[in-house]
């Protein structure tokens, strides 16, 4: 299942900023997702995260099959160059 940009909106709306998935069989997230607050994937079958991935706060990856991260991810204000 992929999360669409306007589900993943919904989802922050409702939840201050924050996105929680944690859990789901979510298995894609949309190109230009921004996330204000926290982003939460642990135990997801995500296997690699959008391009362009911004998260103003904290970053849960634990218990997903991704082994990479892309050069431009940018996690609470910071880029992992």
């Amino acid at each position: 299942m992929k999360l669409t940009l306007e589900e993943a909106q919904k989802r922050m709306y409702e939840n201050n900023g924050n996105l929680d998935l944690r859990g789901t069989d979510i298995a894609a997230l949309p190109e230009g997702l921004s996330v204000s607050g926290d982003l939460d994937l642990s135990k997801t079958p995500i296997t690699a995260l959008p391009e362009g991935l911004t998260v103003g706060g904290n970053l849960n990856l634990r218990n997903t099959p991704i082994t990479a991260l892309q050069a431009d991810l940018a996690v609470g204000g910071e880029a992992f160059r």
